[in-house]
C-alpha cells in the first residue's frame, strides 16, 4: 500500500539546500556582494569569530594575571631567603643574597653553624616608596625574640636585598677560638679585642660542644638583619664554669702543681710555691738536695673575670713539704745541715683557660714574686 508523502517531509527536503542560507547573516539579511571577501566571510561566520576573539582575550588576561601573581615581590624574596636558610640550603640562600664581597669571614656561612630550633615568626612589608621598600622580620629562639629589618631595592631583574648578611662583633670573651654550632675557627681579634663574623640571619649556639663545662651568657646569638651594610650587631659574652667544668679546672691546677713538685729549685719558675724567701733558708748557703712534696692541693673557686675569662679564687690553701740541706752562714765552719719545712701556698700565679682541647692551667706571670709572697713556711 502506497502512503502519500507528508508535507513536513517535503519541507525538510526543500530546506536542505545549503545555498538558501549560506549567504545570509545572523539577522537573516544577505550581505552586499560588493563587500570584500574577508568581510563577507566574517559576516557569514560572525558568531564563531566572536567566540575565538573572546577566548584570545581571556587567554591574554590570564597570562597577565599569572605574570603578576608569580613575579616575586619584596616580601616573597625575603621569605624565600629565610626559608632557604631555615632549611639549611645555603646554595639557594646565596643565590638570592649574592656572593659576599668580604671573603675572609666566610667560614660561618654554613648550615652546620646554624642552630636547629628557631623560627621566623613574622615577615612584614614596611615603607614602600617607588623602587625601595623595608621588610621587617622577627626571629625567635625559645622564649626570646629579636626584630630586624631588610632594605630592598627594585632592579631590572627584580627585588634585591641590600644587606643580606649580618656583620657581628663578638666581644667579651678571651677564648682563642669561636665555635658556632658545629663550626669552629680561630678567634682573629682586632685592635678593639673583638672577633668580626659574617653570618646568615638566624640563630647560632655559642660553643655547644663545651656546654657540659662552660655556661655562656647569652647562650645563643640571634643574628637579626641590618637595614644598612654598615650596621653591625655587637654581642658581648661572658662565661662561667659548670660543676663539671670546675672539676676539670681543679684537676688541671692539681696536675700543674704536681709537675711543679718535680722541680729541684727553691724558686721553681711558673709554680705557686717558693722557699726562696723563707727566713730559715735565707740563713743557709750552698743549698742543695731540694725536694718538694705535695701534701694537699689548694681548693679553688672559679668566677667570671672582668677580662671575660675565668678568675681563680682560693677557698683553702694547699700545703707542700720542702726538704734539702745547706751550710749555715754562722758559725763559721758549720757543717751542712738538713732542713724540712712545711709551707702553705695559694694559686696567685696560676690561672685556668678554656681551649679547644679543654680546660687547662696556665701560669700568670705579671708578678713573678707572687708565688714567693704567697708562700708561708714553718
Amino acid at each position: 500500500m502506497t502512503h502519500p508523502t507528508e508535507p513536513s517531509d517535503v519541507a525538510d527536503t526543500a530546506g536542505s539546500d545549503d545555498s538558501s542560507t549560506s549567504d545570509t547573516t545572523e539577522s537573516g539579511n544577505k550581505p552586499p556582494e560588493s563587500w570584500p571577501p574577508l568581510w563577507l566571510w566574517v559576516a557569514r561566520h560572525r558568531k564563531p569569530v566572536l567566540v575565538v576573539v573572546g577566548l584570545v582575550v581571556v587567554a591574554l588576561a590570564g597570562t597577565l594575571v599569572a605574570v603578576s601573581v608569580f613575579t616575586p615581590g619584596p616580601k616573597d624574596v625575603v621569605q624565600d631567603y629565610l626559608d632557604a636558610i631555615r632549611a639549611g640550603d645555603t646554595e639557594a640562600a646565596l643565590a638570592i643574597a649574592g656572593e659576599p664581597e668580604d671573603d675572609t669571614r666566610l667560614a660561618f656561612l654554613s648550615a652546620d653553624a646554624l642552630a636547629d630550633d628557631w623560627s621566623v615568626d613574622a615577615v612584614v612589608e614596611r615603607h614602600r616608596r617607588d623602587d625601595e621598600v623595608d621588610v621587617d622580620v622577627t626571629i625567635s629562639a625559645g622564649d626570646t625574640s629579636r626584630q630586624g629589618r631588610f632594605h630592598l631595592v627594585e632592579e631590572d631583574d627584580g627585588w634585591t636585598i641590600e644587606s643580606p648578611f649580618v656583620k657581628v662583633d663578638l666581644a667579651g670573651s678571651d677564648l682563642e677560638f669561636v665555635e658556632l654550632g658545629k663550626v669552629r675557627q680561630p678567634a682573629e681579634r682586632d685592635q678593639a679585642n673583638t672577633v668580626q663574623l659574617l653570618l646568615f640571619p638566624g640563630v647560632y649556639e655559642l660553643y655547644p660542644s663545651f656546654a657540659d663545662r662552660v655556661t655562656f651568657e647569652p647562650s645563643v646569638l640571634i643574628a637579626t638583619p641590618r637595614e644598612s651594610v654598615d650596621d653591625t650587631l655587637r654581642l658581648t659574652t661572658s662565661y662561667t664554669l659548670t660543676d663539671a667544668g670546675a672539676d676539670a679546672a681543679q684537676k688541671a691546677l692539681d696536675a700543674r702543681i704536681d709537675e711543679c713538685a718535680k722541680k729541684t729549685e727553691l724558686d721553681p719558675q711558673g709554680c705557686p710555691f717558693s722557699g726562696e724567701e723563707d727566713s730559715a733558708v735565707e740563713r743557709l748557703t750552698d743549698v742543695s738536695a731540694v725536694a718538694w712534696t705535695v701534701v694537699t692541693h689548694p681548693v679553688a673557686h672559679f668566677v667570671a673575670a672582668n677580662s671575660g675569662g675565668v678568675a681563680v679564687v682560693v677557698r683553702k690553701p694547699g700545703t707542700v713539704r720542702l726538704t734539702g740541706s745547706g751550710v749555715p752562714y754562722e758559725p763559721e765552719g758549720a757543717a751542712r745541715t738538713p732542713f724540712t719545712l712545711t709551707c702553705e701556698f695559694g694559686l696567685d700565679n696560676l690561672s685556668v683557660a678554656v681551649t679547644g682541647d679543654g680546660i687547662v692551667a696556665e701560669t700568670f706571670t705579671k708578678n713573678r714574686y707572687a708565688a714567693a709572697l704567697a708562700t708561708e713556711c714553718f
